[in-house]
């Protein structure tokens, strides 16, 4: 069982770092560690809220020596980290190598190409996420929540 997930969509109780990447493999919109104010959230790449003001130097260093930039000084700091030049530099070959042989087609090239290209970002993502919270922040995993994204039923019901 990959924690606890509330009527909200909340995942908590995570018993490993495992479960948590587990999570963040899947459609999640936030992640949060309530004690540091600390609010980590998908865009396009990651943002990072000092919800409460509780951070140290050491944390804002080692956001800074992972490539984000505060965007927000004062008030409630928001730190930027953008996925697109990591992604320039990534071997996208490399990435679900299964596409080419199911789109064999000369046409679906671009298909493989945008299919590869999204993996590679959620996974650059998702490690960036990781480091953030295991290795900045220093988090435990019983402590942090996940917002998961979930597709509503009625969604695309015009009725």
């Amino acid at each position: 069982m990959i924690g606890f997930e509330d009527d909200d969509g909340w995942a908590e109780d995570l018993e490993s770092w495992e479960q948590l990447a587990d999570l963040l493999s899947d459609d999640w919109d936030r992640v949060e560690h309530a004690p540091l104010g600390l609010s980590l959230e998908r865009a396009e790449g990651l943002l990072a809220f000092d919800l409460r003001g509780r951070w140290h130097a050491r944390h804002r260093r080692g956001l800074h020596r992972l490539g984000f930039r505060i965007v927000a000084p004062g008030g409630v700091q928001v730190w930027t980290w953008e996925v697109e030049p990591q992604l320039h530099t990534t071997d996208l070959s490399r990435v679900a190598s299964s596409f080419a042989s199911i789109f064999a087609d000369e046409r679906s090239a671009g298909v493989v190409v945008r299919l590869r290209t999204s993996l590679a970002r959620d996974h650059l993502v998702r490690e960036q996420a990781l480091r953030v919270l295991r290795d900045i922040f220093r988090c435990q995993p019983g402590d942090l929540r996940v917002l998961l994204v979930r597709e509503d039923a009625d969604w695309d019901n015009d009725d």
